[in-house]
């Protein structure tokens, strides 16, 4: 725009100002068809006489913005036009939308959950100014993950994500896992919540003690992507041809099951797809990527790849244990398997899947416990 062009621009709208925003179009229809809302673009058409351009943001908590954007810019504001209806759980009148005429040739529109900004393209660095003005007033949604994401491929990307519900465990932490879990469980969704994270959480215990149960129950509880990946493909997720799947997958969860390949050290040396995890968890790419891994794994830390256990990098590490006699004890009964009693440390699984004809009662001087071998999940 020349200066010559601005100074008519700024005359016409100085023009504007001082006629009070008069209707230049009175012919020009400014409600929507189907209601008596009035319609920004319309509107705006009608005052200037010209089309504008239109810049939005959504999920906004707008009840404040009412009241501030009028307290605030009371001295530019040529007009207002809104409409109301009456509360009846507040008692008052409240706005279902609002349209404020500024003095810069600007138009801001204010409803339900955004506000819009009306402009020509002169005025678009103004009207990019209250785009940003209004980001303040962003509601704060915590949206919970519902879902964990297989690995899939696609003709277009290579590899992509398919999303499938999970349904959340009815599980009480302190009737089926042993009492340090609680404190861990807490701790555990506060890191991975954390925004641009990366880190390693390692789980292992015996077959049947609850971990993937725990994993399922731990999903609902956060906000990020959970992908779950075989051992096998995380092992290769530094090749470049996978560059673009974790791209596309940054502040993602990834949940590694049965991981002892993936983690366990060879013959005193380093396994190879090591490096990749320690990469993707403390290294450059997860750094970059903020990637953060659940692995699963039954064999003994003894085993484990000591880089992998090096403090900043591993976040989490928690052994799921059987049950005491009195805990086992205690959710054989909320189960409702009556009536019986153990002598001994159990898994879940175990309690879980013993049927009531499984069970032997000896005599009374006699150890109670199991005779028969029970199933094991």
């Amino acid at each position: 725009m020349t200066q010559k062009e601005r100074n008519e621009y700024e005359n016409k709208l100085r023009t504007i100002v001082k006629e009070k925003l008069l209707l230049h179009n009175k012919e020009f229809a400014v409600l929507d068809k189907e209601s008596d809302s009035v319609n920004l673009h319309r509107l705006f058409f009608a005052y200037y006489n010209e089309v504008p351009n239109t810049k939005y943001i959504a999920g906004l908590n707008t009840d404040r913005a009412f009241k501030i954007f009028a307290t605030e810019n009371k001295e530019q504001i040529l007009k207002t036009h809104y409409s109301e209806y009456y509360n009846v759980k507040q008692k008052k009148m409240c706005y279902v939308q609002i349209i404020f005429f500024l003095q810069n040739g600007i138009a801001v529109h204010i409803d339900a959950e955004m506000l819009k900004v009306a402009f020509t393209k002169e005025n678009e660095a103004i009207a990019q100014g209250w785009i940003d003005w209004a980001k303040k007033f962003r509601k704060k949604v915590k949206r919970l993950t519902n879902e964990i994401c297989l690995v899939t491929t696609s003709t277009f990307s290579g590899l992509d994500t398919t999303a499938i519900k999970i349904k959340k465990p009815k599980l009480n932490l302190t009737q089926n896992y042993n009492d340090d879990i609680v404190e861990t469980h807490k701790s555990m969704v506060k890191k991975i919540r954390e925004k641009d994270a990366s880190g390693l959480f390692l789980f292992h215990g015996l077959p049947g003690t609850g971990k993937s149960t725990y994993i399922k129950f731990l999903i609902h509880h956060l906000n990020k992507k959970v992908i779950f990946m075989s051992p096998k493909l995380a092992g290769n997720l530094d090749a470049p041809e996978l560059m673009n799947f974790l791209i596309a997958n940054s502040n993602a969860v990834i949940v590694i099951e049965d991981a002892e390949e993936l983690i366990t050290a060879r013959e005193g040396s380093r396994n190879s797809s090591i490096s990749t995890l320690l990469n993707l968890t403390d290294g450059l790419l997860g750094e970059c990527l903020n990637i953060q891994v659940i692995a699963t794994f039954n064999t003994k830390i003894a085993n484990i790849d000591k880089a992998l256990l090096r403090k900043g990098r591993l976040q989490t590490l928690y052994e799921f244990k059987e049950l005491s006699v009195e805990k086992a004890n205690d959710l054989l009964q909320q189960i409702g398997v009556k009536n019986y009693f153990s002598s001994r440390d159990m898994t879940l699984a175990e309690i879980y899947n013993t049927k009531e004809n499984e069970y032997q009662f000896k005599n009374e001087r006699t150890a109670i416990g199991f005779i028969q071998n029970v199933k094991v999940g």
